[in-house]
């Protein structure tokens, strides 16, 4: 996760609300991280081939990864237009680019290199040259949602939840950013609106276009995220909600939310939208004080983890399947489950962390400086635009 910037409040905003101004000083929110690597822990135990671990529904561990992505996206978004004035969107795109891609691609080669290459697990080739032209041109949500090979036997096919979500983020900056912009009421409106729209696309099945349907849900999860940055980062927002990170109120939202998570069941639209819901609120009270709470997430092992969660999401399938070899599967065996499960998330966390120095950490900085770049790029037409002069008449 990125710094963020802190920035000063515009001469004419509102009467800032009781710790809205710590909470838009705060460069880092450790916590987060936290929350992060616990969503990476409950979708490796989801991928165990042990179901002891059924009860943890870890599927919904991406529920929150969607959740946290797009809190974070855009409220950095909306600290770069408060600090620079706009969004510069060829920036944006290509920090997210060298965030996203060259990690996923390097994974994509190591998949083809061992079942195409070396021939482990020969069972799964055919799945794997079924996906592999969605998977080179970044559509690798569409065999997940057509259920090709029955889904998770598809290798790589973790891989869906990013192609959600770089879909999504090819579209936001453009509608808040641009088409939004300047306007916060229309913001959060459209937004809501948005987001009730697409938790409602289930309903499209009764139309026949139940495939589409299931691929649009997944935004309706990222827009909360981006919801809940909207509204804290108004002061007349953030001192509306804020209460939800005072007394018991964290305590209350997180019962709530661990209540829904244990009791939802696959297959259920209303169950699934309210849980999204809960995770926004949960992440408001977070973000407002938290508490305890705030504490146990910020705890320097799950940050840490946190922090490898992108490489920890690719390669997950490598190290379970490494643990599964050493400590087989099906035994029924509470305290043998656990070992194998222990020894996943450690074999992945490994993996993650050689990927994050070799490919993630470089190629990031590269992006940075590339970004830096574009945006100076920006400044300077943005300039010449509001000086009136013509860069053709200036070259």
């Amino acid at each position: 996760m990125r710094p963020l910037t802190s920035t000063s409040p515009a001469v004419d905003a509102p009467e800032p609300a009781e710790g809205w101004e710590a909470y838009r000083g705060r460069g880092y929110f450790p916590e987060l991280d936290g929350l992060r690597a616990l969503s990476i822990l409950l979708v490796v135990a989801h991928h165990m081939h042990d179901k002891v671990w059924g009860w943890l529904n870890g599927p919904l561990g991406v529920t929150i990864f969607f959740v946290l992505s797009g809190y974070l996206i855009t409220t950095l978004a909306l600290r770069e237009e408060r600090t620079r004035g706009d969004l510069c969107f060829s920036a944006f795109y290509i920090r997210r680019s060298f965030r996203i891609f060259p990690a996923y691609y390097v994974t994509l080669g190591l998949y083809c290199l061992t079942i195409l290459g070396l021939g482990i697990k020969p069972e799964s080739r055919e799945l794997l040259m079924r996906a592999l032209p969605y998977y080179l041109s970044y559509l690798q949500e569409i065999p997940f949602f057509r259920g090709i090979g029955g889904n998770f036997n598809i290798p790589f096919v973790q891989s869906w939840s990013l192609g959600v979500e770089e879909k999504f983020y090819l579209v936001w900056p453009l509608l808040a950013f641009w088409i939004w912009r300047g306007d916060g009421r229309s913001r959060v409106s459209w937004t809501a609106a948005l987001t009730v729209a697409f938790a409602a696309a289930p309903a499209l099945e009764y139309a026949g276009l139940g495939l589409l349907g299931r691929m649009i849900v997944p935004h309706s999860r990222i827009l909360v995220g981006c919801l809940v940055a909207l509204l804290l980062d108004d002061p007349s927002g953030f001192g509306r909600l804020s209460f939800l990170g005072r007394g018991g109120w964290p305590w209350a939202t997180t019962a709530v939310l661990v209540g829904l998570h244990v009791g939802i069941s696959d297959g259920d639209p209303v169950g699934h939208a309210s849980y999204a819901i809960a995770c926004g609120t949960f992440l408001v009270g977070l973000l407002c004080g938290g508490g305890a709470i705030r504490r146990a997430l910020a705890w320097a092992p799950l940050v840490a983890l946190g922090r490898l969660s992108y490489g920890v999401y690719l390669l997950h399938f490598f190290g379970l399947n490494a643990a599964e070899k050493l400590v087989r599967p099906g035994s029924g065996r509470i305290e043998v489950a656990a070992v194998t499960l222990v020894l996943a998330w450690a074999t992945s966390a490994a993996l993650a962390y050689a990927l994050a120095l070799v490919v993630e950490r470089p190629c990031i900085a590269l992006g940075r400086r590339l970004s830096a770049r574009a945006m100076e790029a920006h400044d300077r037409r943005r300039d010449r635009l509001s000086t009136g002069v013509s860069p053709r008449r200036e070259l």
